[in-house]
């Protein structure tokens, strides 16, 4: 026999995982942050790679659109 979830069921499910979602990453991650005063980027991890990547990117796509015109 196979069970079906009606759509009530099926979204309360979701409220139910999203909120416990949120409550264990409050407590796991965002207290992490807080506690020890970190971040997601740094300067030397984050910032500065990406910051390479845009302007070659940005070369990149210049050379490119020049080619083309």
């Amino acid at each position: 026999m196979e069970q079906s979830i009606n759509k009530n069921s099926f979204k309360s499910l979701i409220r139910q995982y999203t909120l416990w979602f949120c409550v264990f990453a409050f407590f796991t991650v965002i207290i992490f942050f807080l506690i020890d005063k970190k971040s997601m980027y740094t300067l030397t991890d984050g910032v500065s790679q990406q910051f390479a990547y845009f302007v070659y990117a940005g070369k990149w796509i210049r050379t490119l659109f020049g080619n083309i015109f």
